[in-house]
């Protein structure tokens, strides 16, 4: 009992300075985007560490910026809420399209990262030994990693492919308050295993597992999901 205890103890603590490192390293990137664009490089300040940044003027624009700011922001968490139900639930990459993509994710945080040292928008006075490069670079390639899933996760939904249909058993998740509940199931084309949320008919006292989706090159769209104990039939 005392090591489950410590072991959800560790999780916790973990998660916590996860998020944490997340929330600086975000901070982050928001300041030196505008540092980017703002033509006074004085108006924002970043120090030696990634998330450590204070801005130390803030200047005055006007109502018809801040209104086109706020509705801007605004129609980005709400295009980021459907991209995570409607787009990101329902597609999946093949293993070799996922390879490919943590390795194009390296290779352009290199360049992105001596591009962006090359010309001055992060301080190198503030880095102190090799540390402070790696824990820069290391953001850097998780920033432009989100990226690029995001982008190759919305074409691959948008892309036009063929039509798929299996059956096979699977394994009910009853899921929490931040996942759904759903089914996980062994694809056949993607050769792994891949969870299903909220599949129609009654997938918490069901066996089998018909599925519908549209394959193309990178990936795969679960269009269809049906639960059932006995018989199914696509129309």
């Amino acid at each position: 009992m005392q090591t489950g205890l410590s072991q959800r103890r560790y999780r916790a603590e973990w998660g916590k300075s996860t998020l944490e490192k997340l929330c600086n390293f975000v901070r982050f990137c928001a300041v030196l985007i505008l540092r980017f664009f703002v033509a006074s490089g004085d108006d924002i300040h970043l120090s030696e560490s990634v998330g450590d940044c204070r801005v130390r003027t803030v200047k005055n624009y006007s109502y018809p910026y801040l209104t086109f700011v706020t509705l801007s922001v605004l129609g980005g968490i709400f295009l980021f809420i459907w991209w995570r139900n409607d787009v990101y639930r329902i597609t999946y990459l093949y293993s070799f399209t996922t390879n490919c993509l943590v390795s194009v994710s390296v290779v352009l945080s290199v360049f992105v990262s001596l591009c962006l040292l090359k010309k001055n928008l992060v301080d190198r006075s503030k880095f102190i030994g090799v540390t402070s490069y790696l824990k820069f670079f290391s953001g850097m390639c998780l920033l432009t990693w989100m990226i690029l899933f995001t982008l190759l996760v919305t074409l691959i939904y948008f892309l036009p492919g063929e039509d798929s249909f299996y059956s096979a058993p699977y394994e009910y998740s009853r899921g929490s308050s931040k996942s759904c509940s759903g089914a996980f199931v062994d694809d056949p084309d993607l050769q792994k295993t891949i969870f299903i949320c909220y599949p129609y008919g009654d997938y918490q006292d069901g066996n089998v597992i018909y599925v519908k989706k549209r394959v193309n090159a990178l990936g795969a769209v679960v269009t269809y999901a049906y639960a059932t104990s006995g018989r199914f039939r696509f129309d």
